[in-house]
């Protein structure tokens, strides 16, 4: 059970709802905006400067936060000064030309500064309220652990990379056949995203920071330690999950069954390392590998999952010792 001695309850909600704001203003503005070109209503005349604004501010928030929570906590000057430059440099990079005059690859590095302030100001709130990267589950598995726990840590990390790739195949089937009803919010069949090589890891490392770190690994924990009922938890995951992905209009609700099961998954087990790990490697795959290539990839894995899956019945049966107490795997985040 996480603990909830350092801080009040409603400090852990304002704490979750401060990191809501931030992605909701660095991400999900031009999200919604995107889904109001796709209903047909002409872009707003300051749209460019509201989508601007708010990534600005998002970054701003970023960086003052992160230094008031590391100077509260008497962290070393240095660490400071680290953490003052690179929230700078990720305020700096939301700024877009004349500022800027190395174009694309500077925007692209500086979405890696941004991310990377972000997800260090997330461990640096669960911290305050007791809940370590260890708790969380961000950390590998110690040595002694059983058969048992590193099978279960594959099937989780199998399972979301599984369910991330049933979950894209679900957009691409309601985008083309929803396609024909021309008044539903949908890009064309053939409309999508490239990446170029060098772009996929950032695209990927802002995803896992944003998706798995913030929404469901710190926001989950925080409202959990607030003890706020399950059905809360659940429908904030999955709102900010399918606001994240409104450029896909009316397609962004195939991932409301991926945020479901990823948010029980951490509820249940307490470990997110795999969890980012499975959604990291789904997206790479999708984005890197040719279309014969993902294909395969997409036959492979739920061939490996029920595997593994009748390995971890298996070494059950063969296994019953109870689990140690302080393995997240067993006890997850939410205890007994």
């Amino acid at each position: 059970m996480f603990t909830v001695d350092r801080v009040s309850p409603g400090r852990a909600v304002a704490d979750a709802c401060g990191l809501l704001l931030i992605v909701l203003a660095a991400v999900c503005v031009g999200s919604v905006y995107a889904f109001a070109d796709l209903c047909g209503v002409y872009q707003a005349p300051h749209e460019d400067a509201v989508m601007l604004v708010s990534s600005v501010l998002a970054a701003t928030a970023v960086l003052l936060w992160l230094s008031w929570l590391l100077i509260e906590r008497g962290a070393a000057r240095w660490v400071c000064l680290v953490a003052v430059v690179a929230g700078v440099l990720a305020v700096v990079a939301k700024v877009p030309e004349p500022w800027q005059t190395t174009g694309q690859v500077s925007g692209t590095l500086g979405e890696v500064v941004f991310h990377t302030v972000l997800g260090w100001l997330v461990l640096e709130v669960c911290r305050r309220h007791g809940i370590s990267a260890t708790r969380l589950g961000l950390l590998p598995q110690p040595g002694g652990v059983t058969d048992q726990a590193r099978i279960r840590e594959t099937v989780l990390l199998m399972t979301v990379a599984v369910v991330c790739f049933l979950t894209m195949d679900l957009i691409g089937w309601l985008r083309a056949n929803l396609a024909s009803y021309g008044s539903l919010p949908l890009p064309p069949p053939g409309d999508a995203v490239v990446f170029d090589s060098w772009e996929v890891f950032p695209a990927v490392f802002g995803a896992v920071v944003l998706e798995d770190v913030l929404l469901v690994g710190a926001v989950a924990a925080l409202l959990h330690i607030a003890r706020r009922p399950a059905w809360m938890i659940y429908t904030t995951i999955t709102v900010i999950e399918v606001a994240f992905h409104l450029h896909y209009g009316l397609a962004a609700l195939a991932f409301v069954p991926y945020a479901l099961l990823r948010t029980w998954l951490f509820l249940r087990y307490g470990r997110l390392l795999p969890l980012l790990l499975g959604h990291a490697i789904a997206d790479a795959a999708v984005l890197l590998c040719a279309p014969p290539t993902a294909a395969l990839a997409k036959i492979v894995l739920p061939l490996a999952l029920i595997a593994n899956l009748w390995r971890l019945l298996h070494q059950g049966d063969q296994n019953p010792a109870p689990a140690d107490a302080g393995s997240h795997a067993a006890t997850g985040p939410v205890g007994r």
